[in-house]
């Protein structure tokens, strides 16, 4: 019983102080962009609107060392002197040119598949 009211207490004030945020990741979007990154760059799109661009600089350092990151753990797979073709087809996907974003651009009326993830929204 006790524990059952200790966990509606903090659920609530999570959800008071912390709410929960509607995230839409698509097909469409490349693959180094999760909801935590979208995150950060709705806020950065935040910031600029609010003309607060030392704040915007930061969050946008943060997303491109996380969005480098991801490609190098990624790329470190791919050996150049074995098979270089192998490497440069992994070029347009690092770039965000996938195959299905490819398609997409082909055929303007396909809609990618929409993935809504609730993220938790933490504190800046």
């Amino acid at each position: 019983m006790q524990t059952n009211v200790t966990s509606r207490v903090i659920t609530s004030l999570l959800n008071r102080y912390y709410p929960k945020r509607e995230i839409t990741v698509t097909s469409n979007d490349p693959c180094y962009i999760t909801p935590a990154v979208k995150a950060l760059l709705w806020r950065k799109n935040q910031l600029m609107h609010a003309r607060c661009i030392d704040e915007a600089g930061t969050l946008a350092r943060r997303v491109r060392n996380i969005i480098t990151r991801h490609n190098t753990k990624w790329l470190r797979s791919v050996s150049t002197r074995k098979n270089a073709r192998d490497a440069w087809q992994k070029v347009p996907e690092c770039l965000g040119c996938s195959a299905s974003a490819a398609a997409t651009t082909k055929n303007p009326g396909r809609r990618g598949r929409a993935e809504i993830i609730a993220v938790r929204r933490l504190a800046s």
